[in-house]
Parts: structure tokens; C-alpha cells; sequence
């Protein structure tokens, strides 16, 4: 609030606002200067006015801005989890980061884009494993939450060519085992003759 010497109050129509050392000129509404969104934390704001019938007069005030809260939902899937982070009060998406922690395993840091969605395969043994996701962002409150992931066991592919042999002699049978995606797997293979 802006007053003179007799601690009338005082119209003015604008103000210099100075923020980590810029300046600018901001208009005054009744009584109020909106300064925009500042960044969380305790920020120093320096008012000044020049003013043609009262002269040069400034004030230095304290902002606190708060972290905001963040509404983060983990979903587990078919071997998967998925993340999605979101503004509590407004709804939308945000960014950040998912630490991802698999069965209390090494964390894996995992960037959220703008959309504030992640969908991250859990690359275990098949069976049900405890997954913690842990969402930063520096504007927001963290949040932790915690699901149980369920990976499904492979579909082998079994590929095994004729061969021949002679009578007598042992017949070496070429078989490859390969997961969906090609890639070869190992362990014991029933034969049946």
C-alpha cells in the first residue's frame, strides 16, 4: 500500500517491480500488482515508485512460494507399469522424473515428457514383482507409490530341422529356441521319438 507523509493513502497507477535484478514496470489494480508466477521458494521483491507529485520511494518484501501438489497415478499392465503425473488443482499433465525401483533392484531414472505419461516394461523374470515409483519434479511435492507388477512368462518358438542319419550311428537333431523377439533362450528341451 502506497502512502504519504500523512499516511493518506496514495493512487498510483504503476509500479517498478524488481525480481533477481530485472526490473519492470507493472500497472497497479486496486491496490494490487500481479507479478506472474514465481518459482518455489523465497524470492526478495523490490517495489519502487517515481512519482511526479511524491518522488522516488521503495519497499523490499518476501514472496514464499510453496511446492505445489501433484497427483501421480501407477497402473500396472501386462508386464508393464504406467505412470501419469498431473496438477492436482488444475488437472494437467506435468513433467518430471519416475525413479523406478523393481523387487528393492537398482533405481532407474526415467524422464516424464510434457504429456506426463510413461510407459515403463519391467524386464524381470516372469512372476509378480514389487515396483516402487518415486515422481520428482521441482515444483512439486514427491510422491511415492508402490504396485505389483506381474510379467508374463515367454512364449518360447521351437524351430527344428530334418536331418538324416544312417542306422547305427546317433542322430544329432538341430533345435533353436528363441523368446518372441528372437532372442535365443536356454535350458532343457524334451524330445520326444
Amino acid at each position: 500500500t502506497a502512502t504519504d507523509g500523512s499516511g493518506a493513502a496514495v493512487n498510483l497507477a504503476k509500479v517498478n517491480v524488481t525480481i533477481d535484478g530485472t526490473t519492470k514496470e507493472y500497472a497497479v489494480e486496486n491496490g494490487q500488482v500481479n507479478i506472474g508466477k514465481l518459482p518455489v521458494g523465497t524470492t526478495e521483491i523490490l517495489v519502487s515508485v517515481d512519482d511526479e507529485f511524491y518522488g522516488h520511494a521503495q519497499d523490499t518484501t518476501e514472496a514464499k512460494v510453496n511446492k505445489a501438489a501433484a497427483d501421480v497415478t501407477v497402473t500396472p499392465g501386462n508386464g508393464t507399469v504406467t505412470v501419469v503425473a498431473k496438477d492436482k488443482e488444475t488437472g494437467e499433465p506435468i513433467s518430471g522424473t519416475a525413479t523406478v525401483v523393481i523387487d528393492g533392484g537398482e533405481p532407474v531414472e526415467v524422464p516424464i515428457g510434457e504429456d506426463g505419461t510413461i510407459v515403463y516394461p519391467i524386464d524381470a523374470a516372469p512372476g509378480p514383482h514389487t515396483v516402487e515409483v518415486r515422481f520428482n519434479n521441482d515444483n512439486y511435492e514427491p510422491v511415492t507409490k508402490t504396485v505389483t507388477v506381474i510379467v508374463p512368462k515367454l512364449t518360447p518358438i521351437v524351430e527344428v530341422n530334418n536331418t538324416n542319419g544312417e542306422w547305427g550311428t546317433p542322430v544329432t537333431i538341430p533345435v533353436k529356441v528363441t523368446d518372441e523377439n528372437g532372442d535365443p533362450l536356454t535350458g532343457t528341451v524334451l524330445v520326444t521319438v
